[in-house]
């Protein structure tokens, strides 16, 4: 009779690599939320997932790889959100989308600060993260060019220019607020500055 571990391996053979790939990460990350990041191996979690070892490196060749599928849900997340946006009252629009990603963040707990954590030390995260910080750069012109369209900004404001605002006043205040261990609310230090960054932008309209 195989033995258990023979069986599982068997039948990991029967199932389809995408599938079998989401389960270890889907495992590794409740893993990750219940006892911490830190105190996990990957011992730990090809156990708790049934495979094989090297099955685990087949789909991550580090414990910090789990995270890039996780990023990347996240990710999506916020680009579903911001595809939401208003142009018709980009203020509140701005708002809503804070407070919408401010809940989903709290909702993951210490994983959403081990994940800040590895972006700011490993390269790899690091790159992903620019290159998301890009695609939400293009939709918030894109949006603020919608904007401008419909008349609920100057249209003497240059929608990139108002892009990269939004942008660092996001990436600015939410890096504060992972550094203080997510003390503050940061949907509410947000909506205190979007008013003063849309005064700015019809500043710059009125000045130029």
């Amino acid at each position: 009779m195989p033995s258990s571990r023979a069986a599982r391996r068997v039948g990991n053979r029967t199932i389809p690599r995408h599938e079998l790939g989401g389960r270890i990460q889907k495992t590794a990350l409740q893993l990750f939320r219940e006892r911490g990041f830190d105190n996990i191996s990957v011992d730990e979690i090809v156990a708790t997932s049934g495979v094989a070892k090297g099955t685990f490196f087949n789909f991550f060749p580090t414990k910090q790889a789990v995270l890039s599928g996780y990023y990347r849900d996240l990710d999506s997340f916020m680009t579903a959100r911001l595809q939401r946006l208003n142009p018709a009252d980009p203020a509140k629009s701005l708002i809503n989308l804070f407070r919408a990603m401010e809940h989903q963040l709290r909702a993951e707990g210490d994983l959403a600060c081990v994940l800040f954590r590895e972006i700011t030390q490993n390269p790899t995260l690091g790159a992903t993260d620019f290159d998301s910080g890009l695609d939400d750069l293009q939709q918030y012109t894109s949006f603020f060019e919608k904007c401008r369209a419909n008349g609920s900004i100057d249209e003497s404001v240059i929608p990139h220019v108002a892009a990269e605002m939004v942008q660092d006043l996001w990436s600015s205040t939410v890096q504060r607020w992972f550094r203080m261990q997510q003390r503050f609310s940061l949907s509410g230090v947000l909506t205190q500055k979007v008013p003063t960054l849309f005064a700015g932008i019809k500043c710059r309209a009125a000045c130029s």
